[in-house]
């Protein structure tokens, strides 16, 4: 039996791994979804100063109140910030690094340094329309053109309507704090997977062609594992992430 600790990604919840997390219980495991500070479920903790970090302390808080060793921690999107963090401050509850689809950072890095006109887009939308300290999720903008529709690859009209409602704002500074990573050269020693999330449209993926930033190195520390659908791929093909991430254990 292994034990699974989901980190969602920015404007998910614990709810984006509801059709994932029956397929690894099932199979025996033990599975902790989580919901981040300000995010998803625990909206109503939203504050001005909540951030990367805020999240990260979090993430290891769960680990430790739940004795949790030899941890498969998997982090989807923004998540890659999170985990790493984490296994920076408790690398010895963790067994393996998934980054689903996520942002890989050098050291201390943030989600802007990484995406940097991603940043000034969200700036502005938590100026115009979360108080200045909160992003919007995104909504249905692309128009439904062929290729590139969806909401976060999810393309299905049921499930998108479901991710539409549950997305919830996320606090801006989580996308601008710098991780604080305390033994960076640590990280290496950890087994480490990238699964890549192929499909999402032709935009989405010149997109990554023009992104190298966020995605992991390629060094032979690193696994990788491919799924062909959308950056959503938890609710898109639950089952076939269920058994990349089972293979891990």
């Amino acid at each position: 039996m292994a034990t699974y600790v989901l980190v969602p990604g920015g404007f998910h919840g614990a709810w984006c791994w509801e059709k994932l997390t029956p397929k690894l219980t099932a199979a025996g495991h033990r599975v902790f979804p989580l919901a981040l500070p300000g995010v998803g479920e625990r909206l109503g903790e939203a504050r001005p100063d909540t951030g990367l970090n805020s999240h990260v302390r979090d993430v290891v808080d769960v680990l430790v109140s739940n004795d949790l060793h030899d941890t498969i921690l998997v982090g989807h999107s923004y998540g890659g910030l999170v985990i790493t963090g984490v296994a920076d401050r408790a690398i010895e509850r963790i067994g393996h690094l998934v980054y689903f689809d996520a942002l890989v950072p050098r050291g201390n890095q943030s989600l802007g340094d990484l995406l940097p006109l991603d940043i000034r887009k969200m700036r502005r939308a938590a100026v115009k329309r979360g108080e200045g300290w909160q992003v919007p999720p995104p909504s249905l903008h692309m128009n439904r053109i062929p290729g590139i529709d969806g909401l976060f690859g999810v393309v299905d009209e049921t499930d998108m309507r479901w991710v539409r409602e549950n997305l919830t704002p996320h606090p801006l500074k989580c996308f601008e704090e710098r991780l604080d990573l305390r033994h960076p050269e640590r990280l290496d020693s950890l087994p480490r997977t990238y699964i890549h999330c192929t499909g999402g449209g032709w935009l989405f993926r010149l997109s990554r062609r023009f992104k190298p930033a966020y995605l992991p190195p390629t060094d032979p520390g690193w696994h990788h594992r491919g799924l062909p659908t959308g950056h959503d791929a938890m609710i898109t093909m639950p089952e076939e992430t269920a058994g990349v991430l089972t293979d891990l254990a």
